[in-house]
């Protein structure tokens, strides 16, 4: 218990030493988080990620091209209106893994939302 929650903070502080230094190394905690035994702990650093916006996108690529937690990337992607990703999210959505089809297709209608919803913006 203890060790999760230490995990936890520390994933919080890689979060606010990234947003505010740009430190790599503590931007690539977070994508390793998504790594971790426990779903709370993967969920922090899914968090921070979202949390952090436009500033995440060059750890989330580089999470993309290795093909690392596309289940969780792909989304965040999506939801920051990364159209150059749409056409990893059309592949994942023809994958076999039930998962990964599930998050191709879940992030190519929150891509087309956000698109859309841009659209009607004054």
């Amino acid at each position: 218990m203890f060790a999760r929650l230490a995990k936890a903070f520390w994933l919080w502080c890689c979060s606010w030493l990234y947003r505010l230094f740009g430190l790599r190394w503590a931007g690539r905690r977070l994508i390793g988080g998504l790594d971790a035994g426990h779903e709370e702990t993967r969920a922090v650093a899914g968090m921070m990620l979202a949390k952090a916006g436009k500033d995440a996108l060059p750890l989330l690529a580089e999470a993309v091209e290795r093909r690392r937690h596309l289940e969780i990337v792909l989304p965040i992607l999506a939801d920051l209106g990364a159209e150059q990703y749409r056409p990893v999210m059309e592949e994942c959505a023809g994958q076999t893994n039930p998962l990964l089809a599930k998050t191709g297709r879940d992030s190519l209608k929150i891509l087309e939302h956000r698109a859309g919803r841009q659209l009607f913006q004054p």
